[in-house]
């Protein structure tokens, strides 16, 4: 996750780097002047006071712009490497053959990132900065003389085993921490898209109850992650206690011997302060980037989804010994060959897995017994091409835009057919004015009735007509003159339907060409 943080703007990063560099030198270099104003004030060279201490006034001045300057551009870093792997991610996702579940999305996407960038970005950022200060004032207290510098650095090694000790726990709670967000999030989508059956059923202490305990549980694991931070800084604080008073008490004995000036006391002090809480907050920064390693690692192997390969057309598929196992419960399927071209209705009662069967063939679950098989033209086997099929499921997709960007999907080009469409599946009468289309709909907007929201989906499926369509009760909204208008029109179309039905009449049965008809408990086709 650094490298797209550097990448995201890599001057930007390297300006970030050479403001750092000066203003660290600036704070240190100010922080020494203490010493010589001190020889000064005791030398009683009032001239060569003031002057220092305009120097000094000067360098504070202009490191404050510095830290402005240098945290509105790390802000600017950061917002554009979070744009950056959300574009890379939502691509992954798009072009990826994995389904991912909402909620997983959007906890990478918004709480995972917002840890990414407080915890590991900026840790890494406080990291190299104080690291930078502790340097400097290093060499300025070595000005003094080189065993205050020795005294200080020891310390500091001793220091730099501390976070070593928290290291593993810490990342092991941050990561149980965002899993416990992730599963309430689930928890979340689970029981709120169904509030209002909640309502009907009066649920509320049932929904308190169970979001509640998920809620705890998330509450818990942050609660623990901040303790093992805690102590991991309460460690480190005694180390820089101990560097805060030692060295200070050599810089006096030093002073006694004659080897540095009155001064050098009171500024090894100021400055000793700077290298061990600089330290302290650089290890307290390094524990916190660590504790974003697996998180890191997850985070980064979400954008190694390899995109999907395109595959040719599937001209013939084959169904063979299909079974599916839901949780103990046998879904057997029929054997099948479809060729191109074929009107196929899958039939049967509720729960016998019609519904199932689209998606064995779309690959969003794999059958338990058997084989699917796709043939292309030349009669060679292809791997699954479901991302060239059409796709209608029972409950279809309302996307953010205007009714018409529903219809077309977003392609200008579409816009000359929809007249045509739309007069096809009765929509004409619902939206009769090209301002009508021109109204935004959302996905949970309710006011747009089943009937009109299935003939949106039929009249999305003639705009694009792809070569194989699954449709899952496509008509179920519909009443009886429309679908008696649509039905015929979708099976005069040349491409393969594989069309989800009950309740079909006789007449409407004989019409398609093949019927897999199935039972719930056996199976067997027509």
């Amino acid at each position: 996750m650094l490298k797209l943080w550097l990448k995201a703007n890599r001057p930007r990063a390297f300006a970030l780097a050479a403001i750092s560099v000066v203003f660290q030198a600036m704070s240190a270099y100010s922080l020494y002047l203490i010493s010589p104003q001190l020889n000064s004030l005791i030398g009683g060279n009032f001239a060569w006071l003031l002057r220092l201490a305009l120097l000094k006034l000067a360098l504070d001045l202009s490191g404050n712009l510095l830290l402005a300057v240098n945290s509105y551009l790390f802000s600017q870093q950061s917002q554009e490497a979070i744009d950056s792997y959300r574009q890379k991610m939502l691509r992954g996702c798009y072009e990826g053959d994995e389904q991912w579940k909402p909620a997983d999305v959007q906890n990478d996407l918004v709480n995972n990132l917002q840890v990414i960038n407080q915890d590991y970005w900026q840790s890494i950022f406080y990291f190299v900065n104080n690291v930078l200060y502790a340097f400097f004032v290093s060499v300025a207290i070595l000005s003094f003389n080189w065993q205050l510098v020795l005294c200080a650095w020891v310390i500091a090694l001793v220091a730099l085993f501390v976070p070593k000790l928290f290291e593993e726990k810490s990342s092991t709670a941050t990561e149980a921490a965002a899993l416990c967000n992730q599963k309430y999030l689930q928890a979340l989508e689970q029981w709120l898209s169904a509030i209002e059956e909640l309502r009907r059923f009066s649920l509320k202490k049932i929904l308190c109850q169970k979001l509640g305990q998920d809620s705890q549980q998330l509450e818990d694991a942050r609660v623990k992650r901040q303790a093992c931070l805690s102590v991991a800084g309460f460690a480190q604080e005694v180390v820089d206690d101990l560097g805060i008073v030692g060295v200070p008490f050599l810089a006096g004995l030093l002073y006694f011997k004659g080897q540095v000036a009155f001064g050098a006391i009171i500024a090894a002090g100021y400055l000793a302060n700077g290298v061990f809480s600089s330290l302290q907050e650089a290890f307290s920064a390094y524990i916190s980037a660590k504790s974003t390693t697996k998180l890191n690692e997850a985070m980064l192997g979400k954008l190694k989804v390899q995109p999907s390969t395109r595959t040719e057309e599937a001209q013939t598929i084959i169904g063979r010994g299909l079974e599916l196992n839901f949780g103990g419960q046998v879904l057997k399927y029929p054997d099948f060959t479809i060729k191109a071209g074929e009107k196929v209705l899958i039939a049967g009662p509720s729960g016998c897995g019609k519904s199932s069967l689209l998606k064995l063939l779309l690959g969003q679950v794999k059958p338990s017994q058997g084989s699917l098989t796709f043939l292309n033209s030349q009669g060679k086997e292809i791997p699954n091409p479901a991302r060239s099929f059409e796709y209608l499921p029972q409950a279809g997709w309302i996307f953010p835009g205007t009714i018409a960007d529903n219809l077309t999907m977003y392609d200008s080009k579409k816009q000359g057919e929809l007249a045509e469409v739309l007069k096809e599946v009765g929509l004409e009468r619902d939206f009769p004015k090209a301002a009508d289309l021109e109204r935004e709909v959302s996905p949970r907007q309710a006011d747009l009735s089943g009937g009109q929201k299935q003939k949106i989906f039929l009249a999305r499926s003639l705009l694009y007509a792809k070569k194989v369509s699954l449709m899952d009760e496509p008509l179920s909204a519909l009443d009886h003159d429309s679908r008696q208008k649509i039905l015929p029109l979708l099976l005069k179309r040349p491409q393969t339907l594989l069309f989800v039905g009950h309740n079909l009449t006789a007449d409407e049965r004989r019409q398609f060409d093949q019927v897999i008809s199935l039972k719930e408990g056996e199976d067997f086709a027509n």
